[in-house]
Order: structure tokens, then C-alpha cells, then sequence
């Protein structure tokens, strides 16, 4: 008898402990999920479905706008986008969130990447939509006048310098000046989970807080990060999270998708080339067909095939393929040659390791390097500059962007949303 109560004991503390770590896997992740200073952040309600990746315009319903906007008979929304925008099946957003009967009645778009008419292209009421591109001054008063509710839908290249950060940010903030809940649509961040290189600030528009190069965040987390850390929580914001969503399986699967392959090999070589792109003699291919995936110099500088050789083999040790390319600049007014890069797996890629490696190659070839103070912007220090022109060492680069990264990631952690958890790569 007392053999019998132990097993039926040993069996109720098994069950006990199955439930307790399904409990934990439920959740932890709402942990990630905070409300500062009486702020809401949000998640949509969803019935999971196993192996069934959905994104926040998939998931978005005119019930849940409703019931941000209790009291509005019509509920006039602001959209911010880019031509990123469409659902899994390559429809425009503006179509989708139509056919959900939600009232569009502003778009506001990044000017350097976006027009109107390519936005409305097809939109069932166009004729009802305002366009305004917006660039370096930001949002005004004006622009969202008579509007109820912004909501953001905009594709990210994961890029601390990108223009969609500055945008997403400058929503934020103004939209919260002006007494507007925020709905952010997420999206996956197709340079995976990685969180590396130096902090910078997003380029092209001043915003109070700094980003490492490659941030590994969902733009639903940049959001939530930037409500929490510069807005102290007071924005009325919300998520639309995404469903069934593995921060490097669905972020592979969805750049590999065929609406998406053209994009993500641009955005995988910018992670790069975006840095080189303010480096003199360097070419990196803009107005061409490989823009920002190609890493040339002019015709007119002495470089030998056999550099370039050197340079596909240290390249291909970092997980980068290449092949040799030529080309005519615009911007030269010469041919250039050199390599077009291919990244096949960007999270087995570091690409501010990448970025170092390749300066450090051409100043040891005997290059001149010529570095823009756009160049410094976009890293967000002088410092590589610096120790590529001797003027420190390794290890002080290192360690105070290592510093940085530990720092950053603290602070971001209660941003997280989904598993597995961003991973800082140090130098």
C-alpha cells in the first residue's frame, strides 16, 4: 500500500510539472509586453495555428480598431507604409485593409523610396486617399489633422540607419503629441536574430535614441522599444503581432519567398555596402540592377585580379559568395570592376565584422580610403574611421562597441516579443 501511494504521489508531481512548464512557455513571452505610465500595448487576441505564419496586416480586424475607437460612427486612419507593403500573396496593403473595410483616408510615405501613385496603384478608392511624402521635416500638425487612429505598416531592411526607423519613430512621437492611438502591423526582420555592430542614430531625420547597425527587432519591437525608452511609455499604442512567427526560421522563409527575393538580396548586400556606399573610391552599385550588392572600384585604379581573388576567399570565410562583376558608374562616369556579393544565410553572416574585414583588406592592398561624414553618421562614431586611419587600436574599437551592444540589449529586453531571443554578436 505505501508503494502504491509513492507512485501515485511521483505521478501527480510529474503532471504538476508538465503543467508548470506549459504555464511558463504561455507566459513568459506576455512578460515581454509592458505597460509604462499607464500606456497600452497590445496584443490582438489570435487562435494559434500550428505552421501557420500570418503577419500583423494579415491579422489586423475592423473589430479591434473598432474597439480602440468605441465612440466614432467612421474612423479615419492614417496609414504610414512604403511599396514594401503587400500581404504573403504580393497584394497592396492599401487593397487589403479596404477589403476589411477599415477607412483609409491619409498615406504618408518615406519620399527617397515611395510615390503616391505607385501606393494607390489599384487601391479600391484612391480618389478618397491624400498622399504625403515625408522626409527629413517629419510629420506636422497639419498632416494628421482629422484623422482618428495611425497605423503603421512598414517593412524594415533592419538596419539601424534605416529610413523606415526614423519614420516609425517620428510617427510615434507625433502621433502621440496629438492624442492618436498607434497601431503597428509587424513584420518579420529578415536579417534574422542577430544584434551587432556600433550604435548609430537612423539617418535623415534626428531621433533621441540609438540602434546597432543590424538590431535584430521586428518593427513592432522597435516600437514598443521606442515607446518605452524615449516616450516613457505615454504613447497609446498597440501591437498586431504575428502568428506562429521564429525570428530565423520565418524570417529565412519569408526572404527567400519569390515577391521578396529581389528586395532581400539588396537589403542583405545594404547591411553591407550601405556603410561603403560613403567610402571614396568605392562603387556599390546604385542605379544598377545589383544596387548596394556590389563592392568595385574605377577602372582607372590599379587593383589586380589577383586582389580580387583574395578578396572572394576571405569573403567566402565569412559565409559571403561573390563572383566578378563589371559595370558602367553613373556616379564615376567610369567602368568599375570588383565582386557582387550573394549572402545566402544572413545569420550565418556578421556583417559589422564583414564591414571591418573588408576596409582593413583594401587599406593593407594600399587603397586611400576617403570617408564622408555621412560615413560616420550612418555607423554613429568616428571611431572606425579612426582606427582604419591607425589612429586607435583593435581593441579600443572593440571594447567600447562591445560596451555598447551589452548595454543596448538590456535595455531592449523587455521589447522582445517572440522566440528565439535576439542574439548580440560581439567583436
Amino acid at each position: 500500500m505505501l508503494w502504491g501511494g509513492v507512485r501515485l504521489f511521483e505521478y501527480l508531481l510529474a503532471l504538476m510539472r508538465v503543467f508548470f512548464v506549459i504555464s511558463m512557455v504561455c507566459f513568459i513571452p506576455r512578460l515581454f509586453i509592458t505597460d509604462k505610465g499607464g500606456a497600452s500595448s497590445l496584443y490582438i487576441p489570435l487562435v494559434p495555428q500550428q505552421g501557420s505564419f500570418t503577419l500583423g496586416l494579415e491579422n489586423i480586424k475592423k473589430d479591434f480598431i473598432v474597439q480602440i475607437c468605441p465612440t466614432k460612427n467612421v474612423i479615419r486612419i492614417g496609414l504610414i507604409t512604403n511599396n514594401y507593403a503587400t500581404d504573403q500573396q504580393g497584394a497592396n496593403n492599401l487593397n487589403v485593409l479596404e477589403k476589411k473595410d477599415l477607412c483609409i483616408k491619409k498615406v504618408f510615405y518615406p519620399k527617397y523610396i515611395f510615390s503616391g501613385q505607385d501606393a494607390c496603384q489599384n487601391a479600391l478608392h484612391e480618389d478618397d486617399i491624400e498622399f504625403y511624402s515625408v522626409y527629413n521635416e517629419g510629420f506636422n500638425e497639419q498632416m494628421l489633422s482629422g484623422l482618428d487612429l495611425l497605423l503603421i505598416d512598414l517593412p524594415d531592411v533592419g538596419i539601424g540607419y534605416g529610413y523606415a526607423i526614423a519614420l516609425l519613430f517620428d510617427a510615434i512621437h507625433k502621433g502621440m503629441a496629438e492624442g492618436l492611438p498607434i497601431v503597428v502591423l509587424d513584420r518579420p526582420n529578415i536579417l534574422g536574430q542577430k544584434i551587432e555592430g556600433s550604435l548609430c542614430y537612423p539617418l535623415h531625420q534626428y531621433i533621441p535614441i540609438k540602434l546597432p547597425i543590424r538590431h535584430g527587432m521586428t518593427i513592432g519591437e522597435l516600437a514598443q522599444f521606442y515607446n518605452m525608452q524615449v516616450l516613457n511609455g505615454m504613447a497609446h499604442m498597440y501591437i498586431v503581432p504575428m502568428q506562429d512567427y521564429h525570428r530565423v526560421e520565418i524570417a529565412q522563409t519569408y526572404a527567400q519567398h519569390p515577391l521578396n527575393v529581389a528586395h532581400t538580396n539588396t537589403v542583405y548586400g545594404f547591411s553591407i555596402c550601405g556603410a561603403l556606399h560613403y567610402v571614396a573610391p568605392f562603387d556599390v552599385g546604385v542605379n544598377t540592377f545589383h544596387a548596394y550588392s556590389c563592392i568595385t572600384l574605377p577602372a582607372s585604379i590599379d587593383f589586380s585580379e589577383h586582389r580580387w581573388y583574395q578578396l572572394q576567399v576571405i569573403l567566402r570565410r565569412l559565409g559571403i559568395n561573390s563572383s566578378f562583376c563589371s559595370y558602367f558608374s553613373d556616379s564615376k562616369k567610369e567602368y568599375c570592376h570588383g565582386l557582387r556579393i550573394h549572402i545566402a544565410n544572413i545569420d550565418q553572416v556578421d556583417i559589422f565584422r564583414a564591414l571591418l574585414v573588408i576596409l582593413e583588406f583594401f587599406k593593407s592592398s594600399g587603397i586611400m580610403l576617403a570617408f564622408s561624414d555621412y560615413f560616420d553618421q550612418a555607423v554613429g562614431t568616428p571611431l572606425i574611421r579612426n582606427y582604419i586611419q591607425g589612429k586607435i587600436s583593435k581593441k579600443e574599437l572593440t571594447d567600447f562597441i562591445n560596451k555598447d551592444l551589452e548595454i543596448f540589449y538590456r535595455s531592449a529586453f523587455g521589447s522582445f516579443m517572440y522566440y528565439p531571443l535576439p542574439q548580440v554578436s560581439l567583436i
